[in-house]
């Protein structure tokens, strides 16, 4: 999935060469999936979520956006606010808690 805001965007499309954070969640794609990174940007993959502790494998991905948080100019509530309308209410503790942890992680890596 590319996601592109800003004051002015033309195209929904991130051109290659020029994405400022890549996140991948099946290593073998890291070399598939390379050339779409700007020259200073940055890969996030799911190695890192061995690192920390956040919950079931099944919050994976809530934890990678988490990770992905800490690369990004939103505030942490509009994150809480969009995972809270993407997913069913019984799953809300449990997601909130692995982005917070992602979020964590990545904030104490600088």
């Amino acid at each position: 999935t590319d996601i592109r805001y800003g004051a002015r965007v033309l195209s929904p499309m991130v051109p290659d060469g020029e994405a400022d954070v890549l996140v991948l969640m099946e290593p073998t794609q890291i070399e598939n999936n390379r050339y779409r990174l700007s020259p200073n940007g940055r890969l996030l993959t799911n190695d890192c979520l061995s690192q920390f502790e956040h919950g079931p494998a099944k919050a994976d991905s809530v934890a990678m956006l988490g990770v992905l948080s800490a690369a990004l100019d939103l505030p942490v509530e509009a994150w809480h606010d969009a995972i809270r309308a993407a997913l069913p209410e019984k799953h809300h503790e449990m997601n909130l808690a692995a982005f917070d942890a992602g979020r964590a992680f990545a904030s104490e890596q600088g």
